[in-house]
This record gives structure tokens, sequence and C-alpha cells, in this order.
């Protein structure tokens, strides 16, 4: 999350919502307890779990924010970590 906010240019008060996932084989903790570690306690948060595709690549944590901004969408900028841009190259930058 802490790479979402900062790649946009946002504070944690943009923040309305975020939706996160975890691919089947992460047990350990819910994602949002990571979120709400870096001081994101006061907005809506769900988890749930990705559907179990064979091949899928694994340990995978997703997550959607929903933000406040006059950016357009196109300016928005979609943050894939540790080899995850694979899952979607169009729109994943260089890390």
């Amino acid at each position: 999350m802490r790479a979402v906010l900062d790649r946009n240019s946002l504070v944690a008060d943009d923040v309305v919502s975020i939706i996160l996932t975890a691919t089947p084989d992460l047990r350990s903790a819910f994602p949002a307890a990571a979120v709400r570690a870096i001081g994101i306690t006061d907005v809506p948060m769900i988890c749930a779990k990705e559907i179990d595709v064979a091949g899928a690549m694994p340990r995978v944590v997703r997550l959607m924010a929903h933000i406040e901004s006059d950016r357009p969408r196109d300016q928005v900028r979609h943050v894939y970590l540790h080899g995850t841009n694979v899952l979607r190259d169009d729109i994943a930058e260089e890390q």
C-alpha cells in the first residue's frame, strides 16, 4: 500500500476503501493487518481469497484502493512488485 500511495502522490486521507485478495497459499495473516500497520485504520477494508487456478502465480496479494482524486485515469500509476508485473504487463510500469 505504501508503494501505491507514494507512486501516486497520495496520502492516507485520499483512501476511501480497500479490497485485498490473497492467493490460497497465503494463510498466516490478513492482508488488511499490514495496511493498518502503516496507519490506514479508518477506512473499510475487506480481504478475500483468490480463486485457485492451476498454474497461477503463488504468494500474491492484490490490492484495489478506491481513492478521492481529480487525477485522470490515464495518470494513475498501477503498482506491481516482486515480479508480479507479468500479471498485467499491459498496465504495469517498470519497477
